[in-house]
């Protein structure tokens, strides 16, 4: 089987099935086809030109995350993630990707990356899914540590304000990422896939813009001093 494919950055995935009898083939696009050129939507920062900020694209390899309708979680997370990078790098803040791709990351080593980079804020981005309610719908930020507060509701606010979806509330867990991190750490869950209607949103090129300006926004804001 030959794949003629004029890009130099497809993000594929080969993986055998059980017993050698099956092979997937998974073609995923290409990470520059997600990146976000420099948009005028997004204010450009001032007192916090040149801060950085580490985005974690929740997943990833062959850890899907949650799967329905067709898509995976780790895709819609990198392209989020993808989105926000070009956002915040247009505002003139620096941005971090622990995964570019496609490729597996342990949690261990997203708080690894975070901590050889030593940011000013740590913001991993996630999609929810609820089978057991396939009505919810909504927002959900998570925080750990009482130093990321003002971070979760900053941010939390922002996306109600620009999005318009439910608001699920601001939370405290101890979801490694945001547990270990040694900076201001948030985990956004940007709306649930086990949804109809809100995965059609999420998987939405339009919509995944609106959310990652929203979230871009809310970071600003906070390293400009909102509390």
């Amino acid at each position: 089987i030959v794949f003629d494919l004029k890009s130099k950055n497809l993000l594929e995935e080969f993986k055998e099935g059980e017993g050698g009898k099956t092979l997937l083939i998974r073609l995923l696009g290409t990470a520059e086809d997600n990146k976000v050129e420099a948009v005028s939507e997004i204010e450009a920062a001032q007192k916090s030109l040149g801060s950085s900020v580490v985005i974690d694209a929740g997943h990833g390899g062959y850890d899907h995350g949650a799967i329905y309708g067709g898509f995976n979680e780790k895709d819609v997370t990198l392209s989020l993630a993808h989105k926000l990078s070009g956002y915040l790098e247009a505002a003139g803040i620096k941005s971090y990707m622990v995964r570019k791709d496609a490729r597996f990351v342990s949690l261990a080593e997203r708080v690894d990356v975070s901590h050889s980079i030593d940011p000013q804020l740590f913001v991993s981005v996630h999609v929810n899914a609820l089978a057991t309610n396939p009505n919810m719908e909504g927002l959900q930020t998570y925080y750990f540590s009482p130093s990321s507060l003002a971070l979760a509701n900053v941010v939390h606010k922002q996306l109600l304000k620009d999005v318009g979806m439910p608001d699920q509330r601001v939370r405290k867990a101890n979801f490694w990422v945001i547990k270990y991190t040694k900076v201001p750490s948030v985990l956004l869950e940007l709306g649930f896939m086990t949804n109809v209607e809100e995965r059609k949103k999420l998987t939405r090129d339009s919509y995944q813009n609106d959310l990652a300006k929203a979230v871009a926004r809310g970071i600003i804001n906070y390293l400009e001093g909102a509390k």
